[in-house]
């Protein structure tokens, strides 16, 4: 089972497209059926936080490329299918207090 860890600035590339998200976008058009794609929790803030910067800096980008990008981004979280669910996992990574 191949199993890969997306931060934000990886995942963020699958939804809003530069000239550095080839590499995120093959790994996640994989068809191995034992393939997991782990994010954080904080995901879920973290990307559409991220995709409204972007919107907000970069006058490349459209309004409507965000909303697109947020939208598939949240449909991908909730996708309902027993494929998604096999291919996808959202795991909440806590952090040990005493490690500071």
């Amino acid at each position: 089972m191949a199993i890969y860890y997306f931060d934000t600035n990886a995942l963020i590339k699958l939804y809003i497209f530069d000239a550095t998200s080839y590499w995120a976008i093959g790994i996640e058009a994989q068809k191995k059926p034992l393939y997991r794609l782990i994010v954080s929790e904080i995901a879920r803030v973290e990307i559409p936080s991220a995709m409204y910067k972007i919107g907000r800096i970069n006058p490349n980008v459209e309004a409507a490329e965000i909303d697109l990008g947020i939208r598939r981004f949240k449909r991908h979280l909730s996708a309902a299918t027993s494929y998604r669910r096999s291919r996808s996992t959202i795991c909440l990574f806590l952090f040990n207090k005493s490690a500071r």
